[in-house]
């Protein structure tokens, strides 16, 4: 530690002094441990940033009314979707009867 510490540590007991070292040593783990911390929010703002740009860039919302009417989209097309399968696999199943008889 600097001469300033050392200084002020002077006639403490050896139990203070103890106590005061722990303290320090806590602080330092501390402060590593914040800094370390700091640089992780630092990447997730970065992450945060890259994919916020990759979705405007890809012109996407996401906002809950844009998203509810693709889903009312898409359930509306579902019943399409399956007579067309079902019709597919009739075509199927009778062309395979054909070849049979």
């Amino acid at each position: 530690m600097s001469w300033a510490e050392e200084d002020w540590t002077a006639g403490l007991s050896g139990r203070v002094l103890q106590k005061v070292k722990e303290l320090q040593t806590h602080h330092e783990r501390l402060s590593r441990e914040n800094k370390q911390k700091q640089l992780q929010l630092d990447n997730i703002h970065v992450s945060h940033d890259k994919q916020t740009v990759k979705v405007q860039a890809a012109g996407v919302e996401c906002s809950p009314s844009n998203l509810s009417s693709n889903c009312q989209s898409v359930v509306r097309g579902l019943p399409i979707v399956v007579h067309e399968r079902i019709t597919k696999l009739n075509t199927k199943n009778l062309q395979h009867l054909k070849h049979e008889v």
